[in-house]
């Protein structure tokens, strides 16, 4: 049982970053993609 936890601990602690990492890249990818044109009122 300890060692369950100590897994799951192990996992969440290595996942959320990673996926935060792809998260932040993909955005920067879309950003470069599709630039956002600005309207001048």
């Amino acid at each position: 049982m300890v060692g369950g936890l100590m897994l799951s601990q192990v996992l969440t602690l290595f996942t959320t970053p990673v996926i935060y990492l792809l998260f932040d890249r993909l955005s920067l990818h879309l950003k470069r993609r599709f630039p956002r044109q600005e309207e001048e009122a």
